[in-house]
């Protein structure tokens, strides 16, 4: 199918932080568009909440963003999700794909991400990833220690890009610096056996 589906985790995980923030707010009202135009233009620093809101808003009907609400925000499952829908499960799995498809395809409008055709599909690379300052301040401890000081903040961006993309270090981009450089600065901070107390305190 011509579907970007390996980077469906990484919308996956940018809606379940959506739905974090939102939490039980307005539960009634979230499956009306002026709802979600209220949520875009109080995160427009967030360009990807922004996209999303956007999304939700502009391009779905009531039921539809119903839908949306219930399968991302509500921590339905999805037999539930199905009962109340009156669909079956196929059918809510093709649904989810999407809304998964229709976002990853206005990030690359916007520039978020960049598409290109193989033989297999479409696939879509994350042009680059930059942690918010909320969870910088989550994890900006764990990478204070005497033994990792080098393991900064560009690190960990890196690292994450490289793995969300399934790219291997020889790829990583300039702007994170010499790949030889910050995967050296990156082992250092696996052996210290924080690489995984980061990605906990993240949730990814």
């Amino acid at each position: 199918m011509n579907i970007m589906m390996t980077k469906y985790p990484f919308v996956k995980e940018k809606l379940i932080q959506l739905g974090k923030r939102i939490g039980s707010a307005a539960l009634n009202e979230r499956h009306m568009a002026a709802f979600w135009e209220e949520q875009r233009e109080r995160n427009c620093d967030d360009l990807w909440e922004s996209i999303i809101c956007g999304y939700i808003a502009y391009g779905n009907t009531d039921e539809e963003r119903d839908f949306i609400d219930w399968m991302f925000f509500r921590n339905s499952t999805p037999i539930e999700i199905c009962r109340k829908f009156y669909i079956s499960e196929k059918t809510y799995y093709i649904r989810r794909e999407h809304i998964f498809n229709d976002i990853l395809f206005i990030a690359a409008e916007c520039g978020l991400i960049t598409s290109g055709i193989f033989e297999n599909g479409i696939s879509a690379v994350l042009d680059t990833f930059e942690l918010t300052e909320g969870e910088w301040r989550e994890i900006e401890h764990l990478t204070g220690k005497s033994t990792v000081q080098e393991a900064n903040r560009s690190t960990i961006e890196a690292a994450f890009y490289l793995e969300l993309n399934k790219l291997p270090w020889r790829n990583l981009p300039k702007k994170y610096g010499s790949w030889n450089s910050v995967y050296k600065r990156f082992s250092r901070l696996r052996k210290a056996r924080l690489w995984e107390k980061i990605r906990k305190a993240l949730g990814k």
